[in-house]
């Protein structure tokens, strides 16, 4: 939440995942080096949820968003 200032939810306009990540990263760019690695795809350690649904693999960030759904992004985990 400190790279977006401290907002919980951020609302933006796109047709799929990815857009709607890259429009979030445009408007704070601090969460582009955690979303995307440095060739501009979606970070293989990035988890997204659409409506709670968990969405994974190489197509994920292509999913077709219908207006009103909730995208999530699921902060990755380390440790052990």
């Amino acid at each position: 939440m400190i790279e977006t200032g401290g907002d919980k939810t951020v609302t933006v306009t796109a047709a799929n995942v990815l857009e709607a990540l890259t429009h979030l990263a445009d408007l704070f760019p601090p969460v582009r080096k955690r979303l995307f690695t440095n060739q501009g795809n979606v970070a293989s350690w990035v988890s997204v949820s659409v409506d709670g649904e968990l969405i994974a693999g190489r197509a994920a960030a292509h999913t077709l968003l219908a207006e009103d759904e909730t995208v999530m992004v699921i902060p990755a985990m380390a440790g052990g």
